[in-house]
């Protein structure tokens, strides 16, 4: 907790450059996640379509 406190104290900038950190962090994860939901729409369509070659 004092090292975060420390850091900020010795560089004000600190917090900006975390934040830019954060925010590529999350766009990351929101891409991963957008693949991952087309993934699956992909994998429910070609299992649909085994479903209806089957019955």
């Amino acid at each position: 907790m004092y090292e975060k406190r420390d850091v900020m104290a010795a560089n004000p900038y600190w917090c900006y450059a975390h934040q830019h950190q954060l925010d590529r962090e999350l766009a990351s994860r929101h891409r991963e996640l957008k693949d991952l939901k087309a993934q699956a729409k992909r994998d429910a369509a070609k299992e649909r379509g085994i479903w209806k070659q089957v019955v």
